[in-house]
């Protein structure tokens, strides 16, 4: 019986932390919908984000294989820390663009 009864006290005690996180989680969620929200309202956002798509169109064909070998096979930071690569040697409609939002959302995130 002693063991049903702290069996149910993990249980609830699990539960509760599970819970809590959860709800932590979703708030955290929230305020990133909400900056990004924030962020996409804005007509520098909505005008790179044009710019990014001509920029893509730009590229022609393989835009896929060109862009992985910039970001990620190029990208001087390490695995974990790409998405703090900004500027891209590259010049193009495309990666002036990329460097304008990734900044952005570099502070959304931070």
């Amino acid at each position: 019986m002693g063991g049903n009864a702290a069996n149910a006290q993990a249980d609830k005690a699990l539960l509760s932390a599970t819970v809590g996180k959860r709800k932590g989680l979703e708030m955290t969620l929230q305020q990133m919908r909400e900056n990004v929200g924030l962020f996409t309202s804005q007509s520098t956002a909505k005008d790179s984000i044009m710019k990014m798509w001509a920029g893509w169109k730009n590229l022609k064909q393989d835009q896929g294989a060109q862009l992985r070998k910039i970001y990620v096979q190029d990208n001087p930071n390490a695995p974990g820390e790409r998405h703090l690569f900004i500027e891209a040697p590259e010049q193009n409609y495309y990666t002036t663009s990329h460097g304008i939002i990734q900044e952005k959302a570099k502070e959304i995130v931070d």
